[in-house]
């Protein structure tokens, strides 16, 4: 792919790219370059959770494709052959099958983000599902971002359990958003686009769907761009040596935390 910004890219031909994304680099981080070109050569899976994100994503940011990509399914009983044939018809529409309950939950999550007073402005005036194709420290890169404000934001969608500021702050660390935020930042910076902040909309996925806004400050977008140097850094070797490797060979030391031992003096 062109090092550049494409509007509405399937998905398909996003991650049929080659290059390397976030959520590799953070595989890599967090695990192995074993379990990255392991994920690399599985299928992606569309999970239902993937399937009610991505539902959750298309109504909040593009409502007026919501009904062209799904069709809300009535009550079904799908263990009898009426049933089927009725789940059967629905799926030969092309359109993502969502039950009425999904539907319900997906259609909640979504109002409360575009009734939100802040979060609604931060979804106008912009394009949704952006990718951006570029090179960092030499490697090919890509990104695709949930909505781009061209030159003012970049602004990610996400659903939670917990969208409180301590809660959300556990999320980011646990599964490396000031990653992806220095990796967004530094593509757009790439191709001659930057922007001035990273912004996560966070919704909770059950009543009331409260809604938490927040930018990470320098210091922890600075820590996530050091992993991806890190994780760029080893992935670029694995490439240069064809070699995927896991844990060590070695037999290794282990030595609980402070924290357990605290615990059991506590109990």
């Amino acid at each position: 792919m062109k090092d550049g910004i494409l509007i509405d890219l399937p998905d398909s031909d996003y991650f049929a790219d080659p290059a390397i994304n976030c959520s590799g680099l953070k595989i890599i981080a967090q695990k192995t370059p074993l379990h990255f070109k392991s994920k690399q050569e599985e299928p992606r899976e569309e999970t239902p959770a993937l399937i009610i994100g991505s539902a959750v994503h298309c109504l909040t940011l593009e409502p007026d494709l919501f009904n062209v990509r799904y069709v809300i399914a009535p009550k079904i009983d799908k263990r009898t052959k009426a049933g089927k044939e009725q789940w059967a018809d629905l799926e030969a529409t092309g359109r993502i099958v969502l039950s009425e309950d999904d539907a319900e939950k997906i259609m909640r999550i979504a109002n409360a983000v575009r009734t939100h007073k802040t979060a609604s402005k931060l979804i106008t005036g912009g394009f949704a599902e952006v990718s951006v194709f570029t090179q960092i420290d030499g490697t090919p890169a890509k990104c695709k971002c949930d909505y781009l404000r061209e030159n003012v934001a970049i602004i990610d969608l996400k659903t939670t359990e917990d969208a409180s500021k301590n809660g959300f702050m556990k999320s980011v660390i646990k599964y490396g958003y000031h990653q992806q935020a220095a990796w967004y930042l530094d593509c757009l910076k790439a191709i001659g686009k930057p922007v001035g902040v990273f912004v996560f909309i966070v919704v909770e996925k059950s009543a009331p769907y409260a809604v938490g806004i927040y930018e990470l400050d320098d210091d922890t977008i600075q820590l996530g761009r050091e992993l991806n140097q890190h994780a760029l850094d080893i992935y670029k070797n694995c490439m240069q040596t064809n070699s995927w490797y896991g844990y060590s060979e070695n037999i290794e030391l282990l030595t609980a935390p402070a924290w357990a031992f605290k615990e059991n003096v506590e109990a």
